[in-house]
């Protein structure tokens, strides 16, 4: 009388074994696809920074360009990202052109800091980033000439050019911008900013995306001029309000933190933030 309870015990634990078995297989069984296109593959490696040791024009005598790993097995076309130096790193564009890679977006490309991938609305983009090295501050044609040379040399998505500067090259980022707003997309002066009626009338009726960053008590470039920067565009009624992020210092220095990647605000560092916008 005491074995058929056990049997039924035995032949449950049976049942509930190959049940278990059958299920596991079934989950297995389903892999993830595997993504051979490498157009849209996610870049893995740093970006190729190379130097260019001739003259764009009389401003300019030399730049880097810094490509993704992939660039030669792809044939899409890529964001382009201008940055242009302050005015502690103006040179010829030859001797002097290293010392670009001692601060800003050539110093994370130089160290590898620089993501070589970034998700915005869900895909993979990675830059062609272009920093020429200037003999003093620009015309808005000087970098003009930057972007037209990336334009005919490389597969560059004219929807989507960007610049970030920084001290002096951030009012120049803004000059460049506002004079040919219907090309650029989106800029980021850090710590230099450029207030002119006709330049902001310009960012805030193209719909050209700002994001500014300024320290609180920059000695150097007193914060009015990012608040009477944001103030002018603003009077023009943008089509795109624009952004300003004021840090608690007392440097000069705020491009240091606003384009290191690891800094976000709304989950976006600038780079993901520039890539929301195109023309």
């Amino acid at each position: 009388m005491m074995r058929k309870p056990a049997c039924w015990f035995a032949s449950l634990l049976i049942i509930l074994f190959f049940g278990a078995c059958k299920k596991n297989a079934g989950v297995e069984s389903v892999q993830p696809p595997v993504i051979t296109d490498i157009n849209v593959q996610a870049e893995t490696e740093p970006a190729v920074l190379s130097t260019q040791f001739f003259s764009l024009n009389a401003n300019i005598g030399g730049f880097y360009s810094a490509v993704p790993a992939n660039y030669s097995k792809t044939t899409k076309s890529y964001p382009l990202l201008v940055s242009i130096h302050g005015g502690g790193q103006y040179g010829n564009g030859d001797l002097d052109l290293p010392v670009l890679l001692n601060d800003g977006i050539p110093q994370l490309l130089d160290e590898k800091i620089f993501p070589p991938n970034f998700i915005s609305n869900g895909i993979n983009y990675s830059f062609i980033v272009f920093a020429p090295q200037l003999k003093q501050f620009p015309a808005a044609q000087d970098i003009k000439d930057v972007i037209d040379y990336a334009r005919q040399h490389y597969r560059i998505d004219s929807t989507r050019i960007y610049i970030s500067g920084l001290s002096n090259g951030g009012s120049a980022s803004c000059l460049v911008a506002g004079t040919y707003a219907n090309e650029i997309a989106a800029v980021v002066p850090v710590s230099g900013e450029y207030n002119h009626d006709t330049v902001c009338s310009s960012l805030a009726k193209n719909k050209v995306a700002i994001w500014d960053f300024h320290n609180n008590d920059d000695p150097v470039v007193s914060i009015s001029s990012a608040t009477s920067f944001i103030s002018l565009v603003n009077s023009f009624s943008p089509v795109i309000v624009p952004r300003l992020t004021i840090f608690q210092s007392d440097k000069h220095d705020a491009w240091t933190k606003a384009i290191n990647p690891k800094y976000k605000e709304n989950n976006m560092n600038i780079y993901e933030w520039m890539l929301q916008y195109t023309k």
